[in-house]
């Protein structure tokens, strides 16, 4: 995963050249990047920078070779050479018509500003490379005069500096002040009391060692450090946006501890965040770390264009991803070429490709609604659970699949052995009812099949010429109630057929059986624009199918429409067929039914 990095560093175009120079400062010089570059973008690039369209005098002090050029008689960068330098000249001037940055440009140097400019030339006038995009080099230990008070290499930076700058350590501190200080660094908790009592009483030379080892492995360690990431991957278990709703995003949270606590490697925790899914194999851990992907803010707000808003969660993944995995934002290459990062708008869209394939669908909005693709993430108990139900399954499907063996062969022979007068006592094979809707009273229609459930005409009633005998005409909101009729759970076979007559290109339900207020469970068969849709739903959308015909109904002729559902839960279990031809349809929702 490094090398992947380094080498998308490497192939971005647009670099400017300090930023490609190689570095050749020393400690001992004013250091490039620390001390000169900020002056020179701070008070000399507005008129002398990369911008052609306000560069004064055709001097670029942003590029080193542009600097060094002679203009005339004078040569703004002499290296080694401050007197013959035309800066060093212009900043040390008191002439208002001499001095640089100009009295207008309200940019005056101070004197440490000037002697670190003339110091910087007099070294040679290096450019260097931002720290950010150099390569890692181990320096050197440094030396000491107090070679007897670093404990470790750090100790041996802290005491230069501190030297440098013409300190002195502090006093050791005591045992119980260090255990206060390095448990709440790890922890963000004080020590306990019984905690102090131990490191006191312990008198071994690796005492403080096994403090850290302890703390190190402890629950509170790895909230503390997911802390942080949490805060950079901008985690939220709510939307934002406008109605601010809330969300289940917990599961990412706690696998992000969980890194920590296991002592995950840098380069598995980057992988899984940004592409688990995408593993050969890949478990539900896996899956759930790219939960990374979905923390950006969600609008709910009806009448959106979601293109625009697609724009907007894409930008959010590249800048969070760029931020945290490359160290720099990529916000302001969205809409230009960055003057002074390695990077081009271009990059930018090219890098947000990468995370331009999460639709995050949202079918509606209210409390704890989801954005598609939705991942169910059972508890370790229930995972145990389903482990044992998903064998017993197994099992069960063996011995039903012995037995089906034997069974056509069964019913064939008992069909055999049937009289006319039994099979009229049986009456039609798996047939529920059979609403003829040619004859109403008292707002009742029977069944054909039961009489006892028959169905009540709800609405405006008026019955019309149909393809044998009368119709029921179904306008606006009327509607036949038929209770119990046509209850299935969804891995149960049936199929239903009915005739009916659109008369214009609009939206009417064919039948229906669903809850609304229960997340649209049920079925229905719709009519939309003269298109034959289904909806099968246990909860609308992430656990739901939808199909669609491809092809349109003829206006204001009788057709006849049937459904068939072989019970696998899923879309291409369902075959609609219209005037008795199997239609193509689009699968325009296609979630397994869990229930």
């Amino acid at each position: 995963m490094k090398t992947k990095i380094l080498i998308l560093l490497c192939v971005l175009a647009g670099s400017p050249d300090w930023l490609a120079a190689e570095d050749v400062t020393t400690a001992a010089e004013p250091d490039f990047v620390r001390d000169v570059l900020p002056i020179l973008s701070n008070h000399c690039w507005s008129c002398h920078g990369p911008d052609a369209a306000s560069r004064q005098a055709d001097l670029r002090l942003d590029r080193r070779a542009n600097a060094l050029q002679t203009h005339g008689s004078v040569t703004p960068i002499v290296p080694g050479d401050p007197s013959a330098s035309e800066v060093v000249r212009r900043i040390r001037a008191t002439a208002d018509d001499v001095v640089m940055p100009p009295p207008a440009a309200l940019k005056p140097l101070s004197r440490a500003q000037q002697d670190i400019l003339q110091q910087w030339i007099a070294a040679g006038a290096p450019y260097g490379r931002h720290w950010a995009f150099r390569s890692v080099v181990r320096p050197p230990l440094p030396v000491g005069s107090r070679s007897n008070w670093p404990r470790n290499a750090v100790d041996r930076f802290i005491l230069q500096r501190q030297q440098a700058a013409g300190l002195s350590p502090a006093s050791a501190a005591s045992r119980s002040t260090w255990l206060r200080r390095v448990t709440l660094d790890l922890t963000g908790l004080p020590p306990t009391l019984a905690e102090l009592d131990a490191l006191l009483a312990d008198d071994r030379p690796d005492a403080e060692s096994r403090v850290v080892d302890r703390l190190l492995k402890s629950a509170a360690h790895a909230e503390r450090m997911a802390l942080h990431w949490l805060d950079a991957a901008r985690y939220a278990d709510t939307n934002g946006y406008n109605n601010d709703e809330t969300r289940t995003m917990w599961p990412w949270r706690d696998w992000v501890i969980d890194a920590f606590q296991t002592g995950m490697s840098y380069d598995q925790f980057v992988t899984e965040q940004l592409a688990g899914d995408l593993l050969p194999g890949s478990t539900l851990s896996q899956r759930v770390a790219t939960g990374f992907n979905r923390n950006h803010v969600l609008t709910t707000e009806g009448g959106v264009i979601p293109a625009e808003y697609q724009a907007e969660y894409v930008a959010d993944r590249v800048h969070t991803a760029a931020t945290v995995f490359m160290g720099i934002s990529l916000q302001c290459a969205r809409c230009h070429d960055h003057k002074f990062d390695p990077f081009t708008q271009r990059d930018f869209y090219r890098f947000g490709a990468l995370f331009n394939n999460i639709p995050d669908k949202l079918a509606s909005y209210g409390a704890v609604r989801m954005a598609e693709p939705v991942l169910k993430v059972p508890s370790r108990v229930q995972q145990w659970q389903l482990a044992q139900l998903a064998l017993r399954q197994e099992q069960l499907s063996a011995g039903l699949e012995k037995r089906l063996t034997t069974l056509d062969q069964e019913m064939v022979a008992w069909e055999a052995g049937l009289t006319p007068a039994d099979v009229q006592r049986l009456g039609g094979f798996g047939l529920t009812a059979h609403f003829r809707l040619d004859e109403v009273a008292d707002a009742h229609t029977p069944n054909a099949v039961d009489a006892d459930r028959g169905g009540t005409v709800v609405g405006p009633l008026e019955l019309v010429e149909g393809v044998a005998g009368q119709a029921l005409r179904l306008a606006g909101s009327t509607y036949v109630d038929s209770k119990e009729t046509g209850k299935f759970d969804s891995a149960d076979r049936f199929s239903l057929s009915a005739w009916f007559r659109p008369a214009a290109a609009s939206a009417g339900a064919v039948l229906s059986k669903m809850d609304d207020a229960n997340a649209f469970r049920g079925y229905d068969l719709l009519v939309i624009d003269g298109k034959v849709e289904c909806h099968f739903v246990h909860h609308w959308p992430d656990n739901a199918f939808k199909v669609v015909t491809r092809e349109r109904v003829a206006l204001n002729e009788w057709h006849h429409v049937a459904l068939t559902y072989d019970g696998t839960r899923q879309a291409s279990g369902l075959q609609l067929f219209i005037d008795g031809q199997l239609q193509q349809v689009e699968i325009a929702n296609n979630n397994r039914l869990a229930g």
